[in-house]
C-alpha cells in the first residue's frame, strides 16, 4: 500500500450494498473500510496494467 499523506473520504450506500461488502470484509478478515481501500487499490492497479477495452465490465464511465 502506498504511504504518505491520507484523504478522509465519506461514502453513502445502501444498506443492502453494505451488508454484502461487509459480509465480504468478514470473509477476508478485514475492516469494511480496508476492504474498500483494497477494492479501489486493486481497481486502480488493473486500470493501470490492462487498459480499458470497448465494453469492459469493470471500466466506470
Amino acid at each position: 500500500m502506498i504511504r504518505g499523506p491520507k484523504k478522509t473520504v465519506s461514502l453513502l450506500m445502501p444498506q443492502e450494498t453494505y451488508d454484502r461488502i461487509k459480509h465480504l470484509a468478514q470473509e477476508n478478515r478485514r475492516t469494511v473500510s480496508s476492504y474498500l481501500r483494497m477494492m479501489i487499490y486493486n481497481y486502480l492497479r488493473r486500470l493501470e496494467s490492462d487498459p480499458p477495452g470497448e465494453g469492459d465490465w469493470w471500466v466506470v464511465k
